[in-house]
C-alpha cells in the first residue's frame, strides 16, 4: 500500500482531533469562567 494514500485520511483525522481538543479548550475556559465563585479557588 503506498504511503501517499494513507496521508489523507491520516491528515483529517489529525484535524479533527486538533478542533475536539481546541473545543475542550474553550469548554474547559467557559465552565472554569463561569463556575469560579463555585470551585473555591
Amino acid at each position: 500500500m503506498e504511503a501517499r494514500a494513507l496521508y489523507a485520511p491520516l491528515k483529517a483525522l489529525a484535524l479533527v482531533v486538533l478542533l475536539l481538543m481546541l473545543a475542550a479548550m474553550v469548554y474547559a475556559a467557559y465552565m472554569s469562567l463561569t463556575h469560579w465563585t463555585g470551585i473555591g479557588v
